[in-house]
């Protein structure tokens, strides 16, 4: 479901302020991942029922080559493999990451595929509702686009780390491109943007298949000079951000709206919802308006129910 109808309310001067002047999309944050378990086929139909424009998945790669819909390579946080005392033994210390202490737990590259559908998934954070942990499977890729294209969803679609499956091996570069070419899905047509931070692996991509284009920024980036935009605009479409990047400490507005959207770049900003940390210590429907008021041409959230009402009304929700 597109729900153009809702896509098309205005505000009251007539327009919105995004780059196309029609409301911006809603983005399913892992599904409606603030009310069932993330990365669920679950999380992502509530999504669509909730009305989400898109659903964005994560993508890491399995032992023996399937792309998985895990946001993270380890298991133990969104997962209950701890409890599955036949992969005891797979515990083991993980590979260093940048600015972060290497850590043990269980790692995606090292099940097969029919280990990790054994496993059943549970909620991220702790003080979020658990009545449908352990109900629900691990997801692959072709499951979820077995789903999106049956509802007509847009899905966004991030490649996690995909220097590191690289370099193990797993390199998720052909592993993709072959599940939507052999889909038709390869096209600016099919609803499905591919998104990651790592821009060597996007601009690989970008000439081998004919979908949408969007870098990820951090929130640790930095603007000006070393924010290079203009670059970014050569293989992509649009740019998806931290919304600590859009919005200042004093819930001020920041430039960088206006500077990717002089140069065609459409802007996403993440991650919104009503029981996460806001930036400069507005309310969460306050901080969700100010993204929107700023000209975000796509909100990504846990809650897209809130964000549906939000966006529902006729009048700029300033």
């Amino acid at each position: 479901m597109m729900h153009e109808e809702q896509r098309s309310t205005p505000f009251v001067d007539g327009h919105w302020p995004t780059l196309d002047g029609q409301a911006p999309l809603i983005i399913a944050h892992r599904g409606a991942s603030g009310e069932r378990p993330e990365h669920t086929i679950a999380a992502y139909r509530l999504a669509i029922e909730q009305g989400a424009d898109a659903v964005e998945t994560d993508v890491v790669v399995s032992r023996d080559g399937a792309l998985v819909c895990r946001h993270d390579a380890f298991l133990s946080s969104t997962t209950d493999v701890a409890d599955r005392p036949e992969f005891a033994g797979r515990r083991r210390l993980g590979p260093q990451a940048p600015r972060r202490r290497a850590r043990i737990d269980w790692w995606v590259e090292d099940f097969g595929s029919a280990d990790l559908q054994a496993l059943r998934a549970r909620r991220r954070f702790a003080d979020r509702p658990s009545a449908h942990d352990g109900l629900y499977p691990i997801v692959f890729l072709d499951e979820l686009l077995d789903l999106t294209t049956a509802r007509k969803a847009r899905l966004i679609l991030e490649v996690k780390k995909p220097s590191y499956f690289e370099s193990i091996g797993l390199d998720p570069f052909e592993r993709l491109v072959a599940t939507l070419r052999n889909r038709g899905l390869d096209n600016p047509h099919s609803g499905i943007v591919i998104e990651s931070f790592d821009s060597s692996f996007l601009q690989r991509l970008a000439p081998e298949v004919g979908n949408p284009i969007v870098q990820l920024i951090g929130r640790k980036a930095v603007l000006g000079p070393g924010l290079d935009l203009g670059s970014i605009a050569g293989y992509a479409v649009g740019v998806a951000i931290s919304k600590k990047l859009l919005i200042g400490g004093e819930g001020a507005k920041t430039r960088l709206i206006t500077r990717a959207h002089d140069l065609g770049l459409l802007v996403h900003a993440w991650t919104f919802g009503d029981d996460l940390p806001t930036v400069g210590g507005v309310t969460a429907k306050a901080e969700l308006a100010l993204a929107v008021a700023a000209g975000a041409d796509g909100v990504v959230t846990d809650f897209p129910k809130t964000a549906r009402a939000l966006l529902g009304a006729s009048a700029c929700p300033s």
